[in-house]
């Protein structure tokens, strides 16, 4: 490594959403990050096409929901058909907004997105970004990290050094190699056409639903998205070459059945090795991964970006505390055991979806769901909580709720909390507090508080920045001390 390098508080590998997403999370504590990617501009075609509320609701953190909202279309829901056609499974999405200030689902288009978060990277002064250029050597010294990066155009290597270096660059990550980390195989692998389309007019007879054809010779998806851009994915054997895969007059036979040539146009064909897979470690000293770098899931619930996005939520927090207070090993452990189990949680139902759709007996294969994930034919979303870390381990296990996600509560004014506290730990109280620690949400200042409470049978709950709880008081007293509990408070800037 080169001498006398620039230095930041931290590196972020990849521009995608998810590295954008932590640059500017980051960017609410002032740390000076620089991101780095190896493309000049933003891929302009779809790839990601889903999201939900709590991701949302991680973009509004991160001061971009109000602009992209406009760019998105609310999901109505996904069904599974089988072979004749007939409902094998519904999972309605409701269109009212959720206790998360959002709707529940979404459609994107994922140029929109990247667009908006590299405009306010852009607006960001914190932030650098280094586009062109792949890091191609990363050495962590004990107490920071040095790498180099090589600009792509003009092969000249440059050195850097930061305190924490993240890698979220995809798939086939560098720095998850650096890391020598090997992936557990959750064993679904199937290949994959995804074809997107852009309707010359609107088909509303395509229907609103996201569908899934279980059928076992020919297992499909269909996808409405934003615009006049629908989607469908089709399994495919592994004989078929990716070019004969692709082939235009083949693709338009079977979508034949939908639409033809004369009333849409083919905007994107790819073939891709759908995989279910976690990284055994998601750290080592100071180097992190995130993201598809971290996991990789079949896309049957639409979830691979919004892990993506939760990983970061909940890592950002944490290494801004570790720059402002110190370098901290317990609180960055919790990371990996926290959002572990979390995703592990979503890759299996998916993997069980993707089953589904190609099993030779779909029926069969619906029951071996159980009532915890489907109920008369209906499915039920997954929200669980994190794994136990040195964080939930502190607050006690008998508080089953530590580690779920808490809603947010409109304020009386009609704007939402998180508006007001972004990405900022938040003690919502029964009553106002005259002395607090943190930043205190009561009846006061929104109506819905009080019920709110009550459900959870509580005086008090204090949130993490990335809005899971921390810990719940159910006497007075008990918000009382922990209101001013100094030792909590350390963990958040």
């Amino acid at each position: 490594m080169m001498s006398g390098c620039k230095h930041f508080d931290v590196a972020i590998v990849g521009c995608g959403p998810t590295g954008a997403t932590l640059a500017l999370l980051l960017a609410h504590y002032g740390v000076r990050t620089i991101i780095i990617d190896k493309a000049l501009d933003i891929y302009p075609l779809p790839r990601a096409v889903h999201f939900d509320d709590e991701t949302m609701r991680i973009f509004q953190n991160a001061g971009v929901a109000e602009t992209l909202e406009p760019y998105l279309h609310v999901n109505a829901g996904m069904r599974f058909l089988d072979q004749k056609e007939e409902l094998l499974l519904d999972w309605p999405r409701p269109q009212e907004v959720t206790s998360q200030g959002w709707h529940a689902s979404y459609r994107v288009h994922q140029p929109d997105l990247e667009k908006i978060l590299r405009h306010r990277i852009s607006e960001t002064s914190s932030i650098e970004m280094y586009l062109g250029a792949v890091v191609d050597a990363i050495k962590d010294e004990g107490d920071q990290v040095h790498f180099r990066i090589h600009d792509v155009a003009l092969k000249t290597p440059q050195a850097f050094s930061a305190d924490y270096l993240v890698g979220c660059d995809g798939a086939n990550s560098f720095v998850r190699q650096i890391l020598d980390q090997e992936m557990e195989d959750f064993g679904f692998q199937q290949r994959w056409l995804v074809i997107d389309v852009i309707l010359k007019s609107d088909m509303p007879q395509l229907g609103e639903y996201t569908l899934q054809y279980c059928d076992p010779q020919y297992p499909m998806t269909y996808c409405r998205n934003p615009g006049l851009r629908r989607r469908w994915e089709m399994a495919i054997s592994d004989d078929l070459s990716d070019e004969a895969a692709q082939d235009h007059n083949r693709i338009w036979s079977i979508l034949s059945k939908w639409i033809t040539s004369d009333i849409a146009e083919i905007e994107r064909t790819a073939v891709y090795q759908f995989r279910s897979r976690v990284a055994r470690r998601w750290r080592s000293g100071r180097v992190l991964i995130a993201g598809d770098a971290a996991h990789l899931t079949p896309p049957f619930m639409g979830q691979g970006m919004c892990a993506g996005i939760r990983d970061v939520a909940n890592l950002g927090w944490k290494l801004a505390s570790c720059l402002a207070r110190g370098h901290d090993d317990i609180l960055l452990s919790s990371y990996e055991a926290e959002r572990r189990p979390h995703v592990t949680e979503f890759i299996e139902m998916a993997v069980k979806l993707g089953e589904l759709i190609c099993s030779e007996n779909p029926k069969q294969a619906l029951e071996s769901f159980g009532s915890a994930n489907v109920s008369d034919s209906a499915m039920k979303s997954l929200s669980p909580a994190l794994g136990e870390s040195s964080l939930t381990e502190a607050m006690g296990h008998s508080q089953p709720l530590i580690g779920t996600l808490f809603g947010q509560p409109a304020l009386r004014n009609g704007r939402k909390t998180d508006d007001i506290f972004p990405y900022q730990a938040i003690l919502y109280s029964s009553v106002p507090l005259k002395e607090s620690l943190f930043h205190v949400v009561s009846e006061r200042e929104s109506l819905q508080i009080g019920k709110m409470l009550e459900s959870l049978k509580s005086d008090s709950v204090l949130i993490r920045p990335d809005r899971y709880i921390l810990k719940l008081c159910y006497q007075r007293g008990e918000t009382l001390e922990l209101a001013m509990d100094q030792n909590i408070r350390n963990w958040f800037v």
